[in-house]
């Protein structure tokens, strides 16, 4: 399995996955404010195969967090809080 850079098109065949914790998130607009709710898990990746026909454009591996997130208010704190969980081994 690479470390880092593009993996191209790959599904992951085998993996360890341990939940982490229940999160949530506010949005706070105009009409109320609301809360969800969603499951954080971290995942070790042995091997990859190939990706079937999906939205996914690519996944890559990173040797370092990216500077830009999707969004960015919460996932890094998701990150955080797994690597305090692994005693920061994530």
């Amino acid at each position: 399995m690479p470390q880092n850079g593009n993996c191209g098109k790959k599904l992951v065949q085998r993996y360890l996955i341990c939940s982490q914790c229940v999160y949530s998130v506010y949005e706070d607009n105009e009409q109320a404010v609301k809360e969800t709710f969603g499951m954080l898990y971290f995942a070790r990746i042995s091997s990859f195969g190939v990706l079937p026909p999906l939205e996914i454009e690519r996944i890559e591996l990173l040797e370092q967090l990216p500077e830009r997130w999707t969004y960015p208010l919460i996932q890094p704190k998701l990150v955080r809080k797994v690597q305090k969980t692994l005693g920061g081994k994530a």
